[in-house]
């Protein structure tokens, strides 16, 4: 199978999964041939994705993280738990309204932890959310996956592990005591209403550090995962060692994530794209070490992408290669006139022999 993103669908091609909606509805399913009102359909849903039946790699099987039934369940606990408003001062730790949601969202960050560790060759979701209407119920199941995996890549143990998954699924709990229509807009505020949203790390802390079954490094990372390594994040403005390597991690995780989901004047920036920014904020606005664990298990490419060469040969991902960046193998299928290659060949870009050969476009994405 490959990936297809359903803008570049063509009418023919052959589901090789199911299309689930972000509800947990199945919009199409496998083996379903693909006419020009599927794919309108899917694009009016807010589909970005598809897996298509490719002979040429038909070896190629694309694992998840976390299956589409939990992250489903997870954005729905989010969506509940984000639904609560409170004023500012209401910020009872025995509120039972947020407890029971807090709980549930608590629960849902540990059925991911488990999910990653139990997968340990899946590759994160490198697409981001293409419905700003679930943009903030969506994004954090998959902030959590990736800082899961991250932390996982940096040594965390068990116990620090769960402290990741727990921090980064509340990481917006504050959000309970700013206006919605705020948190909703975050991307086009007045000064006023910016004042307002950089408070959510702080009424967060502030609720959570009262609740004494929450661990300190928890309430830590909530409070500081808008800091940035250089001074410039909020709400203190901490910066370098200051900031705590779980808020770190989630931090970047996120900005990975808006990176390439649509929101409000942004399209959304290619995985590529996305990763080369995270790259290039080392030093500045994340840890440079961290930014190397990024770099060695977030593929540049993903697995079932088709690609350009700079030999003008063109090839499906088979093989991200995860800790060789940019250096995956790439199974040619079309030769330097484009023509088609039969059969095709699978060349390792991480060996010396093709090392003067580089990527230089996604084609389905």
């Amino acid at each position: 199978m490959r990936r297809v993103s359903v803008e570049k669908a063509k009418v023919g091609m052959e589901l090789a999964k199911p299309v689930i909606d972000r509800h947990g509805k199945m919009l199409l399913p496998a083996n379903v041939e693909l006419q020009q009102k599927h794919i309108g359909f899917l694009w009016e849903k807010e589909v970005w994705e598809l897996f298509i039946e490719d002979s040429r790699v038909s070896d190629l099987v694309i694992q998840p993280l976390v299956r589409p039934e939990i992250h489903k369940d997870a954005t729905e606990a989010m969506r509940k738990l984000l639904s609560i408003q409170r004023k500012p001062d209401q910020k009872n730790p025995g509120d039972a309204e947020i407890y029971a949601a807090r709980l549930e969202v608590e629960r849902f960050g540990h059925a991911i932890l488990q999910a990653v560790l139990q997968v340990p060759l899946g590759e994160p979701d490198l697409t981001g959310c293409i419905s700003i209407a679930d943009y903030e119920f969506f994004l954090p199941v998959q902030i959590t996956a990736l800082a899961i995996l991250l932390a996982k890549e940096a040594g965390f143990d068990a116990n620090e592990l769960a402290n990741v998954s727990r921090a980064a699924m509340l990481e917006n709990i504050g959000y309970i005591w700013i206006r919605p229509e705020v948190w909703k807009e975050k991307d086009s505020l007045s000064e006023a209403d910016r004042k307002e949203f950089e408070k959510h790390p702080i009424y967060g802390y502030e609720l959570l550090s009262r609740i004494e079954r929450i661990p300190k490094p928890v309430v830590q990372a909530i409070l500081q995962h808008h800091e940035r390594w250089d001074g410039s994040g909020y709400p203190t403005g901490a910066k370098g060692w200051d900031i705590s390597p779980i808020a770190q991690i989630i931090g970047m995780a996120e900005t990975y994530y808006e990176l390439v989901s649509y929101r409000p004047k942004h399209r959304p920036y290619s995985p590529m794209d996305a990763f080369e920014s995270i790259m290039a904020s080392a030093g500045e606005l994340f840890d440079p070490e961290l930014v190397q664990v990024f770099a060695r298990r977030v593929p540049v490419y993903p697995s079932g992408v088709m690609v350009r060469l700079n030999t003008r040969e063109s090839g499906i991902i088979t093989n991200a290669n995860i800790g060789h960046i940019g250096r995956p193998v790439v199974r040619v299928c079309y030769d330097v006139e484009g023509k088609e290659v039969y059969p095709p060949y699978d060349i390792d870009l991480s060996k010396p022999e093709h090392q003067f050969k580089l990527i230089t476009e996604i084609l389905d994405l």
